[in-house]
């Protein structure tokens, strides 16, 4: 163990850091014993006694674990991390692990992968239970496998969420509070993100497999189909459109993540990241209008949604690429000796103004509006075929989008 360690520790000295802080020989033994204590009364409270254990019970077992698991990975897991950040940001420890000359991808992964130490431990000790009871049920062993992917690649979504919004509480007076964005970040995982992840896989993921609708079917789901693309009747489409979404999603947190560890007074996001934001927001949008299962008096509601939530997400652009009045000024102050020692020639001006943090967001707001215009007046034409009245809304709000240019 000292030398399986000490190998970890070269590798990734953060991650050593925080399991030797967290994983104290009282802590783990009080998350395995809850986490035992959890599986202990829910088969005595769904079998009447393990002399009762039938089939149907064991499925029951499997079914309350397999919504269960993720509400403590994500809530538990996401509030550790925030907390920590939140705590650390809070001490000025962060500004010295800023310091160390790791690069802050290491130092992020360590962060993810050993603030939820405990929570991961604490459900890792109920996966055996899960596994034996969904086997002994008569469940597909590819559906648990399923099960596995999905769950860890939302959890890596949800706890690089989890350290964009610790590092943002930071810079924040009000949620740099301890504990304050920790609990509102667990509550959101409780109240929204969890749910809408169970109910999405249950009803379009894993009911594809075989034995999968009798353990997470709550009713019939609804046919979805993405660019025409039938994602809730075939496994590898559904699978993939999860895991490629959550990879994205990833990506695109992470990236902010960094862009915050390193610098944190910047802007939330940066220009380029925007624009990939919201081209690949619209072109997601835009794939579930194109199902053949939609009548003509549901898609013109889509549309309205879809107009709304880009509405929304320009609202959310305006204050992530907002630069405060400092950056502003030096920016300014830049450009001024640029040109000084340039004869008045103003070079890269466009250049600055598309990519640069520092300069005004104007700009880049208007290229957003650009990226969306151009994903969807091609699909409006494309749609010609619809009736008359998702024609005119249609056409409405692509005249709207195209004016605000």
């Amino acid at each position: 163990m000292s030398s399986f360690i000490s190998h970890l520790g070269s590798i990734n000295p953060q991650i050593l850091r925080e399991y030797r802080g967290r994983l104290k020989p009282r802590s783990v033994f009080a998350a395995v014993g809850l986490s035992a204590l959890f599986q202990l009364l829910l088969c005595f409270s769904i079998t009447d006694g393990f002399d009762q254990v039938f089939p149907e019970r064991l499925l029951e077992i499997c079914q309350a674990l397999a919504w269960t698991m993720p509400y403590a990975l994500f809530a538990l897991g996401g509030y550790y991390i925030v907390d920590d950040l939140t705590n650390e940001a809070k001490t000025g420890a962060l500004n010295f692990v800023r310091l160390s000359p790791r690069p802050a991808r290491e130092i992020l992964l360590g962060k993810l992968l050993g603030a939820p130490a405990l929570p991961l431990l604490l459900v890792v000790s109920a996966v055996p239970l899960f596994v034996i009871t969904g086997l002994a049920a008569g469940r597909s062993i590819w559906l648990l496998l399923s099960y596995g992917i999905v769950m860890t690649f939302g959890t890596v979504a949800v706890y690089t969420a989890a350290l964009v919004v610790g590092l943002g509480s930071g810079t924040s007076s009000l949620l740099k509070q301890r504990g304050v964005s920790a609990v509102s970040f667990a509550g959101l995982c409780l109240i929204a993100i969890t749910p809408v992840f169970m109910l999405w896989n249950s009803w379009y993921t894993w009911q594809t497999i075989v034995t999968g609708g009798e353990l997470f079917r709550a009713w019939d789901p609804y046919v979805m189909e993405w660019f025409y693309l039938d994602i809730s009747g075939n496994p590898l489409l559904s699978h993939l459109f999860v895991l490629v979404n959550l990879v994205i999603v990833s990506g695109f947190l992470w990236a902010i993540a960094v862009r915050k560890f390193r610098v944190p007074q910047s802007t939330l996001i940066s220009k380029q990241l925007s624009y990939g934001i919201t081209a690949y927001g619209n072109v997601v949008g835009w794939g579930f209008l194109l199902n053949s299962d939609l009548t003509d008096y549901e898609r013109p509601g889509l549309l309205v949604m879809l107009y709304a939530c880009n509405i929304a997400l320009f609202f959310v652009l305006i204050f992530a690429l907002a630069p405060t009045r400092q950056t502003l000024l030096d920016w300014v102050n830049y450009r001024r000796q640029a040109m000084i020692q340039q004869n008045g020639r103003s070079s890269g001006w466009w250049r600055n103004m598309l990519w640069a943090d520092g300069s005004p967001s104007i700009v880049a707001i208007a290229i957003n509006f650009v990226i969306i215009a151009a994903v969807l007046v091609p699909l409006l034409v494309w749609l010609d075929r619809l009736d008359t009245s998702f024609q005119l809304s249609s056409g409405a709000i692509a005249f709207t989008t195209i004016s605000s240019i």
